[in-house]
């Protein structure tokens, strides 16, 4: 095409990348390549990333659980919080027996008494 053949045909026309992807051709190669939206993968797009599988994003041992199209949600452990589970929010679990023999637990989040258990804990 062109007025002096100097460009090639077009090939993206008829070729499609799914999932919001985006084909670009490549002049001179005769070929295209899709440009994938986050979340995708592949030659065609069509491949959903799974977040969790090559680095988990979740921090301090939280698990990852994957969501559609290539989200994820952190489970945090306790005294951690955020995207992420990176904002340590300062538990502290302390447990005594009282004079009583009876088993106590205390749960401090940031200086503040937080819950009391005793033996059932």
């Amino acid at each position: 095409t062109g007025s002096r053949c100097q460009f090639g045909p077009d090939e993206c026309i008829g070729m499609s990348c799914p999932n919001g992807g985006v084909c670009h051709d490549l002049p001179g190669l005769g070929t295209t390549k899709c440009i994938c939206r986050t979340g995708f993968t592949g030659p065609d797009c069509s491949q959903i990333v799974d977040p969790c599988f090559m680095d988990n994003p979740c921090k301090h041992g939280a698990d990852c659980v994957p969501l559609q199209l290539g989200r994820f949600k952190c489970k945090c452990l306790p005294g951690w919080t955020g995207p992420t589970c990176s904002i340590n929010i300062g538990l502290i679990n302390c447990f005594f027996f009282s004079p009583l023999n009876i088993l106590i637990k205390y749960s401090i989040i940031n200086n503040d008494f937080l819950t009391l258990n005793h033996n059932n804990i």
